[in-house]
C-alpha cells in the first residue's frame, strides 16, 4: 500500500521501529515531518519515493538518537521521482552518523530533481550491486561513503552542477560520466581507500 505524508503532516518512528514502503507502493511526501528517533529506527523504501512540487524531502532524529533511510530495491530504475523544485536534502540530520543505507540495485532519482544534497553523515552500501546512481545536481560534503561487502559500492556522478567535498569513499567506486556540454566533475579534500577490485587494479574512473 501506499503513504501519503501531506503538508503538515508526522510520521514518527520509535527506536528499533520500522515502517516499509513495499515494492510497487509509493511515498508520497509534501514537506512533512519525519522523526526516527533513535539509531535503530528505520525507513525503508522498496517501492517509490515521490517528492511532490516544491517540497525538501528530509527527517530529523529524536531524543534516543537518530535513525536512517534504507533504500532497498533490485532494479536499475527510478526510484525516487521529483516535483518541480523538489530537493532531497539531509544536512547534519544525525551530527555525522549513517543516514543512508543503499542494500540492492540504485538509489536513483530522476535528473529532474532540483538538488541530492547531503552534509555531515554517513551512506553505507551493503549488497552486491548498491549504487548511488546522480545524473541531477548533487553535493555531497563531509561525507563518508561505505561498503562493508567484498564488491565495494558504487557511486555514478554525472557532469551536473555539483561539490563532492571532504568526503571518505571507503571501498566505493567512483565513476563519473562526462559527456559534451558537462560540467567536469571535481573531487576536493578527499580520500578513496580499500579501492581496489580481487584483481588489485584501481577500480575508480572518470
Amino acid at each position: 500500500r501506499s503513504l501519503v505524508l501531506e503538508q503538515g503532516a508526522e510520521l514518527s518512528i520509535h527506536n528499533n521501529g520500522l515502517v516499509k514502503i513495499e515494492a510497487g507502493a509509493i511515498l508520497e511526501y509534501n514537506n512533512s515531518t519525519i522523526t526516527l528517533g533513535g539509531s535503530e529506527a528505520v525507513l525503508e523504501i522498496e517501492g517509490i519515493l515521490d517528492i511532490q512540487d516544491n517540497s525538501t524531502f528530509t527527517f530529523e532524529g529524536g531524543n534516543l538518537g537518530c535513525g536512517y533511510i534504507k533504500f532497498n530495491n533490485p532494479s536499475f530504475g527510478v526510484n525516487i521521482l521529483a516535483g518541480t523544485n523538489s530537493n532531497f536534502s539531509l544536512d547534519n540530520v544525525c551530527g555525522g552518523g549513517k543516514v543512508l543505507e543503499i542494500v540492492n540495485g540504485y538509489l536513483r532519482p530522476e535528473s529532474s530533481l532540483h538538488t541530492f544534497f547531503v552534509a555531515d553523515g554517513t551512506i553505507e552500501f551493503t549488497g552486491i550491486s548498491s549504487t548511488l546512481h546522480l545524473p541531477c545536481n548533487h553535493f555531497l560534503i563531509n561525507v563518508n561513503l561505505i561498503s562493508t561487502t567484498t564488491y565495494g559500492g558504487n557511486l555514478e556522478v554525472f557532469g551536473d552542477d555539483h561539490i563532492i567535498n571532504n568526503c571518505v569513499f571507503d571501498n566505493v567506486y567512483v565513476e563519473g560520466f562526462l559527456g559534451p556540454g558537462k560540467l567536469p566533475l571535481k573531487i576536493t579534500n578527499s580520500s578513496i581507500v580499500n579501492n581496489y577490485n580481487n584483481a588489485g587494479d584501481r577500480k575508480s574512473v572518470v
